[in-house]
């Protein structure tokens, strides 16, 4: 299984962790071997003793999340389509009142004490703000910007006159 911009396992790790699975997971160990160790579904359904639509399913879902977030993270300034892609991988409520509140103090930059409270209070506001921050800065270390920049060509070396 290829993709376009190879996983590394800290990304797989950091995947695993901002959607809450588990490293330890026959299906999961299946997709690590597949996606960073390079062996074939059918190898990694054996060894883990799961059905082959399971294995292939986990493997899609984090290539899948893997590109969107390649895509997202590769350039600097994207907070708003990060933030987003970090509340759909974590299984957050877009239209949550915190998670709205947490969205206008990270991307918007509205001063926290500004949020007017309506439907939770300061001290979840607090928590989803931190639980955004800290996935979003998880992403970010594991996902640098220069991920997925495409390569500059090199310019063909030319033997130098001599005088």
């Amino acid at each position: 299984m290829t993709l376009d911009h190879p996983m590394t396992l800290e990304q797989f790790h950091t995947l695993v962790k901002l959607m809450r699975g588990n490293l330890e997971t026959p299906s999961n160990i299946a997709a690590r071997r597949v996606l960073i160790d390079g062996i074939p579904v059918p190898q990694a359904t054996h060894e883990s003793g799961k059905k082959r639509a399971s294995v292939h399913i986990t493997v899609n879902r984090y290539k899948k999340n893997h590109e969107l977030v390649v895509e997202a993270f590769r350039f600097k300034g994207n907070l708003s389509g990060q933030f987003d892609l970090i509340v759909k991988l974590h299984r957050g409520n877009p239209e949550a009142p915190t998670t709205l509140a947490a969205r206008a103090v990270l991307v918007e930059g509205v001063p926290q004490p500004e949020i007017q409270f309506e439907g939770f209070s300061p001290s979840a506001l607090s928590q989803a703000i931190k639980r955004y921050r800290d996935a979003m800065q998880t992403v970010s270390e594991a996902y640098p910007p220069t991920v997925g920049l495409p390569k500059k060509p090199r310019r063909p070396r030319t033997p130098k006159d001599k005088v």
